[in-house]
């Protein structure tokens, strides 16, 4: 059998710390556990190294052999980055690199049944990244955390995650939603390493050693506490023989504490079970109709054995239990803190002298199991037998509590009759499995059952209709419309980024209740776009308007946490910025979209919707139509219309201050999210592209001012880029960027010979010849100029074909070739004057006036070409 493991770590200088402890007592035992329980298995392990957003993967080795994928580890950049603090590390890419590697190793070996483990190992949060960046395949660029366990559950891969601190809820969410049934730690953890584990058979069934038959003493019998002095003073051939139990060792300081150990005093309770427990060997009480082959009359016996047990004695076998687990969970304690303090052979020397009493306390534990299923099933089958007896039907409720009804105990024992006997040698995890069986319990009674559904329906009624905070404002007492909103924009590093939160909207405080909002005319899903406007408030804008005021809430329906943290993000937006949102559809009657409703923050904590159902918002630039999203009413969405009232330009940093920890681009194939509705590329996601692939070429040393990627990178060629692969992504990158950058170089040098060239002709017909030098044309001199309304400057192709002239060149997107006048890339110096073909000059302020016009005619060379680049 094959078994590959992926496993998946942090670069973190904290795990780096840990990794040594934690192979040595986590994967060791993991990796034992799957090689006894699986026959001939062969492992194949992969390596995947997650960082920061700036290096989101640092190692990718994929499935080699074991011992050779272990070496890998130490080499591969454990440790090379911090914690990252809030930042947190990209987990959510390591996961995808591990699906990937999955569905290739699958693709190789498709014929080969193998079985699949994912081994996590953190020690830093992970970050809020909502899609992966850095995978290669396209059908994984909208996994989320919330859609990971069912990638999981598709490929049928295990998952198993250790953090070296409890406070990681996110991957705690992701082990419980991907893995059915977590499986408790069958070995020692370390302090505050959160162990969750799935995916890891049941132990095979020891097998005993042949002995001769021993008679069972009968229940008056005195002569075990006698005989068990031998019993702890032997190892574990003489323990399973004599499965007795010894009292809790009086201390735990002494280096052998179990052989101080007295005998058990009630030993007539016991006197009659041990012989027949040991028999069996895995105890198969819970499931009878699948006994061992090897004894199959051993069932039989031992349930006879268990059922002349009465419950006096049976609460006192419990308490032994209680006690001695008590008494090992102390002496664990006690070998953790030698190891921590460097006494390694004393911890194991005492590990060994603790293993026997181990083997015993979890052959009590199943005892206890066993006698716990023999009593349910019986008050079951009677039940079923005669359903109107009440007493009958209650009788395994009421002899639960009994065996449930104790002090809380951290080595409390597994109860639960569905669970199967899984020894255990720490006492932490046991603990759970006693409160999953009373879950269990509650809800297999039908009127828990349905009271339990009656209050959650009550509270979702409730908080559906209170406020999320008392300070909320009024609440949504009517909700009048359920649906879901998205936005969408760049997070503070330049990032895109998307918010979708599911909300309802209820009347509130309505300073005009003679006007219905005709809420069955909005649309299910709206896209609310955010505008800074600090004049504009909501306190003023409904005094003088009189719009419709509606509440909005987060949806109880929706998963509450992630809705509420979407929500929350929604309002912080409006408040930090101090802007609103508008919200666009087309009314009834109506063609084109109109700005209808203008969301502001109330008290800072919800939002408050001012819509105009009717004619719309008075007075809204219309350029706030091209912002709408395509809901029911409107499949086709208008054109963009120019905006007469533009907002400031967006600042875009220079190539002195790039954005810091960047990646090269935006998520490949994740347009939709960046989209306009008209289907083009979102305005500010393609500015950041452009600072993004100005920062990726700089870094492989093409360094190119941000004016000149936003002439030669138009929006097409984004859409192009931001929909490909990463491969694909960078390899066009490359090849483009290399000739960019040759384009600039020959624009560069261009424009110093006309420089020159004028310089000349100016001192020959001021009468001397001076051979004046000028300065060369910086990056910086992009910059000059303006037009567009605040929008970074547009050296289309046409401006560009000022000057004509020998040297003037020409090209295509990839390359360049000589060519005569009016050249596309023939681009004259801002700061200086440039020759036209009638050989005249041309002022300064008369280039500024040209560029400030904007685009070309369309029918010259240059705009024509400048179309045919835009289209590659």
């Amino acid at each position: 059998m094959l078994i590959a493991i992926a496993f998946v770590l942090d670069s973190s200088v904290g795990l780096a710390s840990e990794w040594s402890r934690m192979y040595q007592q986590y994967v060791v035992h993991m990796l034992k556990r799957l090689q006894d329980t699986v026959p001939n298995a062969v492992f194949q392990t992969a390596f995947i190294i997650y960082g920061t957003q700036d290096t989101p993967i640092l190692c990718r080795n994929f499935f080699v052999d074991l011992k050779v994928g272990l070496q890998h580890a130490y080499k591969g950049g454990i440790g090379a980055t911090s914690n990252a603090g809030e930042m947190g590390m990209a987990a959510l890419e390591g996961f995808v690199a591990a699906l990937e590697m999955f569905d290739q190793f699958r693709d190789m070996q498709p014929t080969t049944p193998f079985m699949s483990h994912i081994f996590h190992f953190a020690a830093g949060l992970p970050d809020d990244l909502e899609h992966p960046q850095c995978n290669t395949q396209t059908a994984l660029d909208q996994v989320t955390w919330g859609s990971l366990p069912d990638e999981l559950k598709k490929r049928t891969i295990h998952f198993s995650s250790i953090s070296t601190k409890p406070d990681l809820p996110r991957f705690a969410e992701l082990h419980q939603a991907a893995s059915p049934s977590p499986l408790p730690p069958w070995f020692q953890t370390l302090p505050r390493h959160k162990l969750l584990l799935a995916g890891f058979p049941a132990p095979p069934p020891q097998q005993l050693p042949p002995q001769p038959p021993q008679p069972v003493a009968p229940p008056k019998g005195v002569k075990r506490p006698a005989e068990q002095p031998p019993v702890a003073a032997q190892a574990s051939p003489e323990s399973n023989k004599r499965p007795r139990l010894s009292g809790p060792p009086p201390a735990v300081s002494p280096p052998k504490p179990m052989h101080s150990s007295p005998p058990l005093p009630p030993a007539p309770v016991v006197a009659p079970v041990p012989p027949r427990v040991v028999t069996p060997t895995v105890v198969p009480a819970p499931n009878p109709p699948q006994p061992p082959p090897a004894v199959p009359s051993a069932p039989a016996p031992m349930v006879q054995q268990i059922s002349q047990l009465t419950p006096a004695q049976f609460q006192h076998l419990r308490g032994v239990y209680q006690s001695n687990s008590a008494a090992i969970g102390n002496i664990e304690k006690q070998i953790l803190k030698m190891q921590e303090r460097g006494e390694v052979q004393q911890a194991l020397a005492m590990q060994q002298q603790l293993m026997p009493k181990k083997v015993q306390l979890e052959k009590l534990r199943l005892l206890i199991h066993a006698y716990l299923t023999q009593q349910q099933r019986a008050a079951a089958q009677a039940a079923l037998q005669n359903q109107s007896q009440q007493q009958q039907q209650q009788q395994p409720p009421d002899m639960v509590p009994k065996i449930e009804d104790r002090p809380p105990d951290n080595n409390s024992m597994a109860v639960d009759p569905p669970v199967p006997p899984n020894p255990t040698g720490s006492a932490g995890h046991v603990r759970s499995l006693s409160g999953s069986g009373q879950r269990n319990q509650i809800m297999a009674n039908p009127a828990a059952l349905l009271q339990m559904h009656k209050m959650m329906e009550q509270q979702e009624r409730s908080r559906a209709m209170g406020p999320t905070n008392p300070g909320a404002g009024p609440p949504a007492a009517r909700p009048v419309w359920q649906g879901t909103i998205v936005w969408s924009g760049l997070n503070p590093v330049g990032q895109p980024r998307t918010v979708v939160c599911h909300l309802q909207a209820g009347y509130g405080n309505n300073p005009n209740p003679g006007i219905d909002a005709k809420p069955e005319t909005w649309p299910k899903q709206m896209s609310w776009t955010l505008v800074e406007n600090p004049q504009l408030t909501l306190s003023d804008y409904a005094t003088q308007r009189k719009p419709m005021l509606c509440m909005f809430m987060p949806n109880a329906a929706a998963n509450f946490p992630p809705n509420e943290v979407a929500f929350k993000s929604l309002v912080s937006m409006l408040v930090t910025k101090k802007a609103h949102y508008t919200v666009s559809w087309i009314l009834p009657g109506k063609s084109q979209q109109t700005v209808n409703m203008l969301v502001f923050s109330y008290r800072d904590v919800s939002l408050v919707g001012a819509v105009f159902p009717i004619t719309g918002v008075p007075d809204y630039p219309v350029a706030e139509q091209q912002h709408a999203v395509a809901g029911p009413s409107n499949p086709n969405p208008p054109p963009m219309v120019p905006n007469p009232n533009p907002q400031p330009p967006m600042p875009m940093p220079t190539t002195n201050s790039p954005v810091p920890n960047q990646p090269p681009i935006g998520p490949p194939g994740g347009g939709v999210a960046a989209l306009a509705p008209n289907g083009a590329l979102n305005p500010q996601i393609a500015a950041g592209l452009r600072v993004q692939i100005q920062q990726f070429l700089g870094q492989h040393g093409m360094v190119l001012p941000l004016a000149f990627l936003n002439q030669f990178a138009p929006n097409q060629m984004l859409m192009s880029l931001f929909q490909m692969s990463k491969e694909q992504r960078t390899a066009t990158l490359h090849k483009v960027g290399r000739a960019w950058q040759s384009k600039y170089q020959q624009m560069v040098a261009i424009n110093r010979l006309k420089a020159q060239q004028q310089a000349q002709q100016q001192a020959q017909a001021a009468g001397s010849m001076v051979g004046a030098q000028p300065p060369p044309m910086m990056p910086q001199d992009f910059n000059a100029g303006g037009g567009g309304g605040g929008q970074q400057p547009q050296f289309g192709a046409a401006q560009m074909g000022m000057g004509g002239g020998a040297a003037a060149m020409s090209g295509g997107f990839m390359g360049s070739a000589p060519g005569g006048a009016g050249s596309a890339y023939n681009i004259s110096d801002p700061m200086a004057a440039a020759a036209a073909n009638s050989g005249g000059a041309v002022s300064f302020q008369m280039m500024q006036n040209f560029m400030a016009r904007g685009g070309g005619c369309g029918r010259c060379a240059g705009c024509r070409e400048r179309r045919d680049v835009a289209h590659m």
